[in-house]
């Protein structure tokens, strides 16, 4: 069974906001340096073992950036972050998708597209400063609506649902299914730090129809 990094952790305090007046304390994995959870206190909490193997790590000068960086580790499978082991300075690992030539987003439908029914993209796996990470290495993509609606990946078969590529990659989705159903591939990346559980992102994609596919075109070539 694939788990993500929302399985089984606390979300605590994390969607209230930023407070300046608090001091935070971060919620620890002892093996892994998995940060799981985030407190906001009036006096920090520090080095406490609650019991199941977790331990409560004192940050009085947390700053904003890393509060965010935190918060969306912890409310999304797409990010994780680590308390290094001098137990004050934040690690993030997180999937970045950039949006390359000739390719679209349909903020209503929350979908990409793209010409040609060809969707482009940048996919990476980048720090909390959205630098490249040399320890996460390999980025794998899986369509998840297999023969439904099929997906060649990088010019192979619509028949292989999987593709790995290196970390960074640009990567190129022709959208073979129904024009107008949402195609979804997932983005997962393993980091090292821990071994069961991993990175993933859900992007989606729509084909358009041929008259959609020329009027694009059209459109392009009157603004380029």
């Amino acid at each position: 069974m694939e788990q993500n990094n929302q399985l089984g952790l606390p979300v605590i305090d994390s969607a209230s906001g930023y407070n300046p007046e608090k001091t935070y304390t971060v919620y620890v994995n002892p093996t892994n340096r998995h940060i799981a959870g985030l407190i906001g206190f009036v006096v920090g909490i520090d080095h406490i073992d609650d019991g199941n193997g977790f331990l409560y790590f004192n940050i009085p000068d947390l700053t904003e950036d890393e509060y965010n960086e935190i918060s969306r580790s912890i409310n999304s499978t797409e990010a994780m972050t680590f308390l290094d082991q001098d137990n004050r300075t934040i690690i993030s690992r997180r999937i970045y998708i950039d949006m390359l030539e000739n390719t679209f987003f349909d903020s209503k439908l929350n979908m990409m597209y793209g010409v040609d029914n060809k969707i482009n993209l940048n996919v990476r796996c980048v720090d909390k400063t959205l630098n490249g990470v040399e320890d996460v290495t390999e980025i794998e993509l899986k369509n998840i609506k297999k023969s439904d609606q099929p997906i060649s990946m990088n010019g192979q078969s619509a028949d292989e649902i999987k593709l790995k590529i290196p970390n960074p990659s640009k990567v190129t989705l022709e959208l073979l299914g129904t024009v107008g159903s949402p195609h979804t591939v997932r983005v997962k990346v393993k980091v090292p730090q821990i071994d069961y559980l991993w990175l993933t992102a859900y992007p989606q994609m729509m084909k358009i129809s041929d008259e959609s596919n020329q009027e694009l075109k059209q459109w392009l070539a009157n603004n380029s």
